[in-house]
């Protein structure tokens, strides 16, 4: 029994095939980029406008602190360092009590605490105290509410000689800079990353056959030749040559043949219509088939019959095959089912059929003549 599984699993990669789609799909990368480019930008601007939507004013205060001796341990109080003075703030009554009655109208403490951040520089003893609120007014107000609380702790605290205020500038407007030409670089760059390695990945990933050469690979099977398109319809896109060829290894792969199955995966109707497709490509290459179709321009025709049915599982196939053993089956170009005709092909190997070929079907001419680097 053929393994065809593990054909088509150790199967070469084809890379000029795969280079040639890729080339007809190289549009989606700046399109990907551009998407990418615009997504980037409405997100910084999404984020920088919930985050930095409201203007904020800022004032900075700086304060030296003159700590006492301890007298027990001969050094200076040092517990209030820089990781205390937030809280502190807020918390310690003889701060917090001035700080209270000089707030902004309408705001409570916890919003106060919010828009005041203190740190203390240890080696220098200069406390820096920032405050940021969405109002001037209230920036300045606040402001001096935190520098009448530290001066009152200052002077009632043990611990402190004093807490000097040094200076403060005016409230002033914080400018957020303004990265979007960063977010749409950035944007630029992951969409043609995402984009590229997403085309590449399905194509190699693609078990779908585009050129006969990899049918023949894959299965172990000659390809008798292709068609295009539907009957009647585009069936001049192919190159003369293949179309020539079609008629030539039919008339070899059929001789002495009595009747032989056209076999589609996708059922009966599409059998029929891929051997009237098959009929009229033949006759216009001149070939005889049955003794009727084309000019007589080949020394002996195609004079077995065709018997079109679907796949193993269909009702009809029972009755197409009670007389006939001989099979073509037909693989539709760009449609990915390699797995399922690996398991037809499987399904006929055991019934002992014998499968004379294959077709490729609803082939793109444009496609192959690109291949082949042939004109039509």
């Amino acid at each position: 029994m053929i393994d065809y599984t593990d054909r088509h699993l150790n199967e070469q990669l084809n890379r000029r095939s795969v280079y040639l789609r890729l080339a007809g799909k190289l549009w989606v990368i700046p399109v990907a980029m551009a998407t990418g480019a615009l997504l980037c930008f409405l997100l910084y601007t999404l984020i920088t406008v919930t985050v930095h939507g409201q203007r904020q004013y800022r004032e900075t205060a700086v304060y030296q602190v003159d700590f006492v001796q301890n007298e027990a341990t001969g050094k200076v109080y040092d517990y209030y360092n820089a990781a205390t003075w937030d809280g502190l703030i807020f918390t310690h009554p003889d701060i917090a009590t001035t700080v209270r009655k000089e707030l902004p109208e309408g705001m409570t403490m916890e919003a106060a605490s919010e828009a005041v951040r203190a740190d203390l520089v240890s080696d220098i003893r200069y406390l820096s105290v920032e405050v940021t609120t969405p109002d001037p007014k209230d920036t300045a107000q606040l402001s001096l509410a935190v520098r009448d609380g530290l001066e009152n702790f200052g002077e009632v605290a043990k611990e402190f000689e004093d807490i000097t205020f040094l200076s403060s500038d005016e409230p002033t407007l914080i400018v957020v800079s303004d990265r979007s030409r960063n977010a749409v670089l950035l944007g630029l760059f992951l969409g043609f990353i995402i984009s590229a390695f997403a085309l590449y990945l399905h194509e190699i990933m693609d078990d779908a056959i585009y050129v006969p050469e990899d049918a023949e690979r894959r299965y172990g099977l000659p390809v008798l030749g292709v068609l295009a398109g539907k009957a009647g319809e585009n069936r001049t896109v192919l190159p003369d040559y293949l179309q020539r060829q079609l008629a030539i290894n039919l008339e070899q792969a059929l001789r002495e043949k009595e009747r032989v199955l056209i076999l589609s995966l996708h059922g009966m109707d599409d059998a029929k219509r891929i051997l009237d497709e098959l009929k009229a490509t033949l006759s216009d290459t001149g070939a005889k088939v049955g003794g009727k179709s084309g000019m007589d321009t080949m020394s002996q025709g195609i004079r077995c019959g065709f018997v079109p049915t679907g796949s193993v599982d269909d009702p009809a196939f029972d009755r197409a095959t009670s007389s006939c053993q001989d099979v073509i089956a037909a693989i539709h170009y760009g449609e990915g089912s390699g797995a399922r005709t690996d398991n037809l092909l499987r399904e006929l190997d055991k019934m002992d059929f014998h499968v004379i070929g294959l077709l490729l079907v609803d082939a793109d001419g444009e496609f192959l003549s690109r291949y082949y680097k042939v004109t039509k």
